[in-house]
């Protein structure tokens, strides 16, 4: 429920609250008991999606070591990696390596590219991306 009102106030340009309704999902996502016990964690992948579309558009404001930015890529790769899909995994860890590349940490995003080298195969895997 939290995602669909969070993009239907995106798409009506009320990007602040879509920002805290998507947060809220967050929250809910990370203090709910049952969620280390799930299986399919693909139900928190619009979120993550969401609010780096509102981080793209420059409707989230960071600080300047954009710990936010940080903290949410950092969330996004580990639920990918316990889903276990690796295109959803290679996603997740291409954005990490954007943010770092962003931010001038070339040889961070680097090690984070290796990484991705090293689990997405081209021949498997394209056509799911």
């Amino acid at each position: 429920m939290h995602i669909a009102k969070a993009q239907c106030l995106t798409n009506v340009l009320r990007h602040k609250d879509g920002v805290q309704v998507y947060n809220d999902a967050l929250l809910i996502i990370k203090n709910t008991p049952s969620s280390a016990t799930i299986i399919d964690r693909s139900y928190s992948f619009p979120v993550f999606s969401g609010l780096f579309f509102l981080l793209k558009m420059g409707k989230i404001e960071l600080d300047d070591e954009c710990s936010y930015e940080q903290e949410l890529v950092e969330m996004f790769v580990l639920e990918t990696k316990l889903h276990g899909d690796p295109v959803h995994y290679g996603r997740a860890l291409g954005m990490k390596a954007e943010h770092f590349a962003r931010l001038g940490k070339f040889s961070e995003a680097l090690e984070v590219f290796d990484v991705l080298a090293k689990i997405y195969d081209v021949d498997k895997h394209s056509a799911a991306m």
